[in-house]
């Protein structure tokens, strides 16, 4: 299943989507903005056969989110505890600033408050999002990336859940997807042409 090609075909279609999940926001340039929470989170559940401590340490590590992002975008840390995330979507980049907020069973990355317009350095409270779609936490910031990590039953390893505040189900899915490959062969599946070793004679 080429479930990157899936993720990007729903990202990239996401802009007219969002017209229709975003109340108000259709008339806008770019609708798909994943810098401000929506009532449109998806999440997603997986086994991965690795130890829930395991699976934490890698989540929280912005090398290890980058490779799972791949062609999707990639994850940057600057200063104090901002990490963000930087998306592509038809050859436009929308950057997310976010923190990683540490939580009993997992870790959240946290959208920072928008700067008030005309002012660098003042910040505007953004309301909680009290939907079923997007997982919040304190007022003004919303998670972008919430990671829940709990023991599987029967010891197989640690039921993972992903869930991500953008209208596109099929991106959770392949984060996870490239996390548990990641996890237990040490490598990220891909469908890319390998240079061969060999002519064909065809």
């Amino acid at each position: 299943m080429d479930v990157t090609h899936k993720a990007r075909g729903v990202l990239a279609s996401a802009r007219e989507a969002a017209g229709r999940v975003l109340p108000g926001r259709a008339a806008e340039k770019n609708p798909l903005d994943p810098s401000r929470p929506g009532p449109h989170g998806v999440s997603q559940t997986l086994t991965i056969a690795r130890p829930p401590q395991e699976v934490l340490t890698a989540c929280r590590d912005p090398r290890v989110l980058s490779r799972l992002l791949g062609d999707l975008g990639r994850v940057e840390t600057g200063e104090g505890d901002r990490i963000t995330f930087v998306l592509s979507s038809e050859g436009e980049e929308m950057s997310v600033d976010t923190r990683a907020v540490e939580r009993e069973d997992g870790v959240e990355f946290r959208r920072l408050a928008d700067p008030v317009a005309g002012d660098g350095d003042a910040e505007v409270a953004r309301p909680e999002d009290d939907t079923e779609g997007g997982p919040t936490g304190a007022a003004g910031e919303s998670a972008l990336l919430a990671v829940r990590v709990l023991p599987a039953p029967r010891d197989l390893g640690s039921e993972v859940r992903f869930e991500l505040d953008l209208p596109a189900g099929a991106v959770a899915f392949t984060l996870l997807y490239r996390l548990r490959a990641l996890l237990q062969t040490g490598e990220i599946p891909t469908l890319r042409p390998q240079p061969a070793a060999r002519e064909e004679d065809r």
